[in-house]
């Protein structure tokens, strides 16, 4: 029912999975709330749904209907935060 991720690619959801999948989110939709991460952009999921466009097209549709879309942000390398520490220590 997941999708599999090995490195850089990720194997499609067989046609049921993707079908209890959509069944699971259009359950929530207007419900609650649904965390959904992914590295890949919104034109790319069919490939995920066995090129399924028009059960992706829906799966969008109920996810990003009130969605707030935020890019991910990566703290800093420890060297950075220390050496940014340092300086402000030192001034």
């Amino acid at each position: 029912m997941r999708s599999v991720n090995r490195g850089t690619t990720s194997l499609p959801i067989d046609k049921l999975g993707a079908d209890l999948l959509f069944q699971i989110i259009s359950e929530r939709y207007e419900r609650g709330s649904i965390v959904v991460t992914i590295n890949r952009a919104f034109k790319r999921w069919p490939e995920i749904f066995n090129q399924d466009t028009t059960l992706t097209s829906a799966l969008l549709d109920r996810l990003l209907h009130h969605a707030e879309k935020r890019k991910g942000r990566r703290a800093p390398p420890t060297s950075y935060a220390e050496e940014r520490s340092a300086s402000a220590c030192a001034e």
